[in-house]
């Protein structure tokens, strides 16, 4: 595998990973329309996805997915096991931060607190992204031998973005909404900028790609 390879391989993970992390930081754009960056990141895992593929194989590109989906899992449970672990007075403000972030949930255990991160966050994210990147990566293959690249990627970004959104975003605030922290019309409204953003990131992540596979052909 070339260091090319490797390193598009660590930036999906990352950028995978920043996309959990900065999901519930909004940016504000118009009267009800609130826009999560992590989502604005997490669109580019798309395209190194692409870049995986051509530059390797579909199975090097299927296994990479695969490979990210259980580092996201030991990720859930390396958060879980370091943010339990007491910290000195001098890094508490740090600790309590990263335990909201991460892990906002606790249980007693004779004396000792587990924080631990929200169920529906750790079963949904790395299913989800397994989910959606699948079908991205096998649907762009298809359509790409079927038609050509472009309509190959604008098809397979669209279905399996728009099918991430319309699964991730209720089940990951099932517990606000159960809890009373959000309403449905905030539900219905954040889903709302999701596809906004969806839709703007497909057409840019397009053009990103059509642009490098057209100067890579001269």
């Amino acid at each position: 595998m070339k260091k090319r390879d490797s390193f598009n391989t660590i930036l999906f993970f990352l950028i995978t990973l920043l996309g959990i992390v900065f999901y519930n930081k909004f940016i504000y754009l118009a009267p009800n329309l609130n826009v999560s960056i992590g989502l604005i990141i997490y669109a580019f895992s798309f395209l190194i996805l692409v870049y995986l593929y051509k530059n390797t194989s579909i199975k090097y590109a299927k296994e990479t997915i695969f490979s990210v989906f259980a580092m996201l899992l030991v990720f859930y449970f390396l958060v879980t096991i370091l943010n339990s672990i007491d910290s000195i007075t001098d890094s508490k403000l740090i600790s309590d931060n990263l335990r909201n972030i991460f892990t906002p949930n606790a249980v007693d255990v004779k004396g000792y607190f587990l924080y631990y991160p929200h169920v529906s966050a750790v079963i949904t994210y790395p299913v989800v992204f397994f989910l959606s990147h699948y079908i991205f990566i096998t649907t762009y293959e298809a359509l790409e031998e079927a038609t050509n690249y472009i309509i190959g990627f604008v098809l397979a970004i669209l279905i399996s973005f728009i099918l991430d959104q319309v699964i991730y975003t209720p089940l990951v605030n099932a517990h606000k909404l159960i809890n009373g922290l959000i309403t449905y019309p905030e539900l219905i409204r954040q889903l709302t900028a999701n596809f906004i953003v969806v839709i703007f990131m497909s057409i840019m992540l397009l053009f990103i790609y059509a642009l490098r596979r057209e100067k890579r052909n001269r």
